[in-house]
């Protein structure tokens, strides 16, 4: 959780493949893992 303001929000989940594009798949995980994220979405398709 973070606080915005006054008040506490969770992140729960977000996508990793443009950020995968430039660290690879396993540094953009940590990279959402430190940020705070529950969850990612895996991107099998490039679009």
């Amino acid at each position: 959780m973070f606080l915005k303001g006054d008040k506490k929000a969770m992140r729960i989940a977000t996508e990793i493949d443009s950020t995968a594009q430039y660290v690879g798949e396993e540094r953009a995980i940590e990279y959402i893992a430190k940020a705070g994220f529950d969850a990612w979405d895996f991107s099998m398709f490039g679009i």
